[in-house]
């Protein structure tokens, strides 16, 4: 059994509320780099709310669960992904974050 996280039950319910699909996770995937080793998916979900609805937040992390200091952020709409982008260097943690399309 899988036992789902606060933040992915608000998703799902959000999901479900708005007739997606549950496992929905948004339109806009970026790269989010510069991050300090510290920051977390919640850090990067608080970050980002003010650009629009989370939907997905993968800080990629080395053999050891140590952060490599970049993350994959998926918002819900094209318009929160585009509001998102304009964060680029802004500060999260004393960093000043660089947001890119992924390759």
């Amino acid at each position: 059994m899988i036992e789902f996280g606060e933040r992915d039950i608000g998703r799902v319910k959000s999901n479900i509320l708005a007739g997606r699909d549950a496992g929905f996770t948004g339109v806009a995937k970026f790269y989010c780099g510069n991050l300090d080793f510290n920051a977390s998916e919640s850090d990067l979900t608080t970050f980002f709310t003010s650009a629009g609805e989370v939907g997905d937040v993968s800080v990629v992390r080395d053999d050891t669960g140590r952060s490599r200091g970049f993350a994959f952020v998926t918002m819900v709409t094209k318009e929160g992904g585009e509001k998102a982008m304009m964060l680029d260097g802004e500060e999260l943690l004393g960093r000043n974050i660089q947001i890119r399309q992924p390759n």
